[in-house]
């Protein structure tokens, strides 16, 4: 038995997406930021963020490879608007990751920052689909 496919994301979705993340940005407090998008192959992640805090810039990284993504997942407006605010958060954080990454270990601060992020997901928009956004991410 074969590895099984995921789903892709639609052009339509990617152009949700950007909205949401703009609409996220705005209601967090990141006006002063600088956020770029930019389309990957890669079978790792639906997106990604890396981050410039001294310059305000953000870069968020989107894959529309099928086999980034849990086959089972529901890919809709729901969970794309769930990832926009998990990368707004990202963003949000990364002057603090930075700084901790400094003093702790940096994939322990990383998990720490990343399961805040899902906590606060959670909070702001229900539980529901928190659950397949921590599998995505594992």
């Amino acid at each position: 038995m074969g590895k099984r496919k995921g789903v892709k994301i639609t052009d339509k979705l990617v152009n949700y997406f950007k909205l949401r993340i703009r609409y996220w940005a705005e209601r967090n407090g990141l006006h002063s930021w600088r956020i770029n998008f930019c389309h990957t192959d890669t079978e790792d992640y639906v997106s990604c963020v890396t981050t410039d805090y001294p310059n305000r810039a953000a870069w968020i990284e989107i894959t529309q490879n099928p086999n980034a993504i849990n086959p089972d997942s529901v890919i809709n407006e729901d969970y794309m608007d769930r990832t926009a605010l998990h990368e707004c958060y990202e963003i949000l954080f990364s002057p603090l990751r930075d700084k901790l990454q400094e003093i702790y270990n940096p994939e322990l601060v990383s998990e720490w920052i990343h399961t805040l992020i899902v906590t606060l997901v959670t909070e702001r928009l229900g539980h529901e689909q928190s659950r397949s956004m921590q599998r995505r991410k594992m």
